[in-house]
């Protein structure tokens, strides 16, 4: 489980400005997974913006996260991202922590391991042992 954090470029004035606050966001173009891929951190998302009486716009989809990365660095829009996406350290990103008034939240992410039983490799059972869980 991990922390949300914003992704934006780094030409943009949410990339130097002081303390950001979800009310600096509400007319930002989202680039973000598309539901059918990751139906509860879109729907999570959507909520947030939902809560505090706006609509996020969606400036485009995509369905790797590397990819919603450089289309933020080409300034298409801001892309809520699990705060492990700073590793990627992509030219032209900035990553922010977001500030929420009490009672708001931003969500979280989480991310599972499944296999079937029994069909576990010597490479799988490593990284088993080496994920968190």
């Amino acid at each position: 489980r991990e922390s949300l954090v914003l992704a934006v470029s780094g030409q943009s004035e949410l990339a130097i400005c002081g303390t950001l606050t979800l009310k600096n966001l509400f007319d930002q173009p989202l680039v973000i997974f598309p539901r059918r891929i990751l139906p509860s951190l879109y729907d999570a998302i959507f909520a947030m913006y939902h809560a505090a009486g706006y609509l996020p716009g969606v400036a485009q989809e995509a369905i790797q996260m590397q990819t919603i990365v450089n289309l933020v660095s080409a300034g298409i829009g801001v892309a809520w991202v699990p705060d492990s996406v700073r590793q990627f350290q992509r030219p032209g990103v900035v990553y922010r922590k977001v500030f929420v008034a009490k009672g708001q939240g931003i969500p979280g992410c989480e991310t599972s391991l499944v296999c079937r039983p029994g069909v576990a490799s010597p490479a799988l059972l490593r990284f088993m042992a080496f994920a968190p869980g």
